[in-house]
């Protein structure tokens, strides 16, 4: 599976697999994929690299992806290879939302290009009703990206009084969104993590994180 993440593999085996959780996003499962996911990603990528910078569209993109990855394995109970960087596309489109709540007033035809975004999520998420299709990335990557573009999006507009007091509501609730899926995340890793000692290559290993501490 070239390094790809399998659900029963890395719960059985997170010490050694954790690894494998930043993989999806560069592994396809053949032309068809990566040509879908490269031609929504470029499109949605290149105009918002260009309105917020490269590294908001790249903490978004894999802070989305590596959530969707997350999710996808902790939910599954069957045996299936997860990669493509849908998660991360879908998070880029949760960030466009984001964007139209914070920038609203700045964006060209906004109505039209909001109708936009929402059938590309409609038809991404409908294509996780396909039998091969990974819905749980998709959905989990989109609220990802929407919770990480509230709070990482520029301000584009004219800072008066009304709209900052309303912007601040909603990055106050991208900062709430986060901090509860970090928790997820966290609570995820807790779940899989052996904290007890245990002989590792011959040695007594304890308290292991990221990294094992020696007794």
């Amino acid at each position: 599976s070239f390094g790809a993440p399998v659900p029963s593999t890395i719960k059985d085996n997170f010490r050694f697999e954790s690894w494998k959780l930043l993989v999806p996003p560069f592994l396809h499962g053949g032309v068809v994929h990566l040509v879908s996911n490269l031609s929504w990603q470029l499109s949605t990528g290149a105009t918002l690299e260009r309105a917020w910078g490269s590294w908001r569209v790249a903490f978004v993109f894999f802070a989305s992806a590596l959530f969707g990855t997350l999710c996808s394995v902790q939910v599954r109970s069957w045996d299936v290879v997860i990669i493509g960087s849908s998660g991360g596309v879908c998070g880029l489109m949760g960030a466009t939302f984001a964007d139209h709540l914070l920038n609203h007033s700045v964006i060209l035809h906004p109505q039209s290009q909001l109708r936009f975004w929402t059938f590309g999520i409609v038809f991404m998420l409908s294509l996780g009703l396909l039998p091969v299709m990974d819905n749980i990335t998709h959905s989990s990557g989109l609220i990802a990206g929407f919770a990480a573009g509230l709070l990482a999006i520029p301000d584009l507009t004219d800072l008066d009084m009304p709209q900052h007091e309303s912007k601040l509501k909603w990055r106050l609730l991208g900062l709430g969104m986060c901090v509860l899926l970090i928790g997820g995340v966290l609570h995820t890793l807790v779940e899989h993590i052996p904290w007890e000692c245990g002989a590792v290559y011959g040695r007594e290993w304890c308290c292991w994180l990221f990294f094992s501490l020696s007794c």
